[in-house]
């Protein structure tokens, strides 16, 4: 994949519309999160679990107004998108296909090893996925907080996607974010972490774009432990100062 390709990637839109999502949930305007969550069908390989647990909380918290925000903004663009071009869903069947003659992510590398006929090997690492946020979900169901929840959601579907690229992990920033806030930056073991991670990827992706992209596992248990870190806690304002 070459630069040009790399520039003409849609997954900044993809971000945006999870960032969009979030302020809008925060300040409880559904409706509008709800039409939000076409990014999500951009490429929906890619936050496959931010999918599932969008549509677990829709039913469980009753949130049928984001499901028809969701509803109409799909139909909207779908119906668009055929009146602009009447193959364009033929386009979309057919990019599975497409997809399986390229090795990416996790599932190529066992493709590669085991052999790349065995095309549900790319299925692989989703279901690992799947499992853990089962396990996730049941286990944050009475605190779940998309603020709090979103960040390691969307890095270990990124990481986990059955077909993924290295530019897509700019869907991981969230979860950048969130130990940033945390305030990680300020201890030195978070930083050369942070550099120790991506030269492991750089030296894993020298083999190939498909290792390249499966490294990026690595962000999942620096995630986990700078983010879980006592000696990580919420960055907040200094108090201002009483002048009297």
């Amino acid at each position: 994949m070459g630069t040009a390709d790399a520039v003409r990637q849609i997954t900044p839109l993809i971000l945006a519309c999870v960032t969009a999502f979030l302020l809008l949930t925060k300040k409880e305007r559904y409706f509008l999160a709800g039409l939000c969550l076409f990014g999500l069908g951009i490429k929906p390989q890619l936050l496959y679990l931010v999918f599932l647990a969008v549509v677990l909380w829709i039913f469980r918290e009753r949130r049928w107004v984001t499901l028809a925000g969701a509803l109409l903004i799909s139909s909207t663009l779908l119906v668009a998108a055929g009146l602009y071009n009447p193959h364009s869903l033929d386009y979309l069947s057919q990019s599975y296909a497409n997809a399986m003659t390229y090795v990416c992510g996790i599932g190529g590398i066992l493709r590669g090893i085991l052999g790349f006929q065995h095309t549900w090997l790319q299925y692989v690492s989703p279901v690992f996925g799947t499992i853990w946020f089962l396990w996730y979900a049941l286990r944050r169901r009475a605190r779940w907080n998309w603020q709090q929840d979103m960040p390691i959601l969307t890095l270990v579907s990124i990481c986990t996607a059955a077909y993924v690229w290295y530019q897509d992990f700019i869907l991981i920033l969230p979860a950048i974010i969130a130990v940033a806030a945390r305030g990680a930056y300020r201890s030195s073991a978070a930083l050369v972490s942070y550099l120790a991670v991506q030269i492991a990827i750089m030296v894993i992706g020298g083999k190939s774009l498909a290792w390249l992209s499966a490294a990026g596992l690595l962000w999942i248990p620096f995630y986990l432990y700078f983010y879980n870190s006592p000696s990580s806690e919420p960055v907040t304002d200094p108090p201002l100062a009483n002048h009297t």
